[in-house]
């Protein structure tokens, strides 16, 4: 799963996916703003939206928290995820690199992992639209669309060893739009592992946290 990760930049926002975006995005984590691209009318549009999928019944922006990642294998029947793939909410989650922690020194290192030929690379996400029950005000919500990544020969040597390893679903250029107007048994089909070859992944210089202390994901 992904709970960090560093948004592109709004110029190269604007170059690859032809919209324009108001704000220079900074680095995420659940229940941060971050920048998606979605469809409306037949047209990208991009807006900043929380990293953290909030469902109509969800109290408080808090509940993003776990909701950050939809497993592909069950978004389609878990509660917090079903209406959003049922709507056909997809979008592009525009992505610099993502942050994940590696275990092989025996503790927790913060590794970056970015495209190896590219500026940036879209991650596949689902969004919702969520009104607040204390105040009444709208916002959008995203989560990024994950799957199993046990035989991956890079993103199997991320999180816990004990734990089941899973990546993101990184939509290739040539399929932006198809993914955007695609419906779920469409989607479905789409989703695959990106290619090993295509990515690279460092030790990142960075002194933040590996992990997100309140992120849990994957669980609704």
């Amino acid at each position: 799963m992904c709970a960090n990760y560093r948004p592109s930049r709004r110029e190269l926002i604007a170059a690859r996916y032809q919209v324009q975006l108001d704000v220079e995005p900074k680095e995420a984590w659940p229940l941060s703003l971050a920048p998606i691209i979605r469809q409306y009318e037949g047209h990208r549009v991009v807006e900043m939206a929380q990293f953290g999928l909030l469902p109509h019944f969800a109290k408080s922006r808090q509940f993003g928290r776990a909701t950050y990642n939809a497993r592909s294998e069950t978004v389609a029947e878990k509660a917090s995820f079903k209406v959003s793939w049922k709507k056909a909410h997809f979008c592009l989650i525009p992505a610099g690199m993502i942050m994940e922690p590696c275990y092989e020194s025996g503790r927790a290192v913060r590794w970056e992992i970015s495209p190896k030929e590219d500026e940036d690379w879209a991650i596949a996400g689902i969004w919702s639209w969520w009104k607040d029950p204390e105040t009444g005000q709208g916002m959008p919500s995203f989560a990024m669309l994950t799957l199993n990544a046990d035989q991956h020969p890079l993103m199997q040597r991320f999180h816990k060893p004990e734990d089941e390893k899973r990546m993101v679903y990184i939509v290739d250029p040539g399929d932006y739009d198809t993914w955007l107007s695609a419906t779920p048994d469409l989607a479905r089909a789409m989703i695959a592992a990106y290619p090993a070859e295509k990515m690279q992944a460092r030790v990142s210089a960075s002194k933040a946290n590996v992990t997100s202390p309140k992120a849990t994901g994957d669980v609704f």
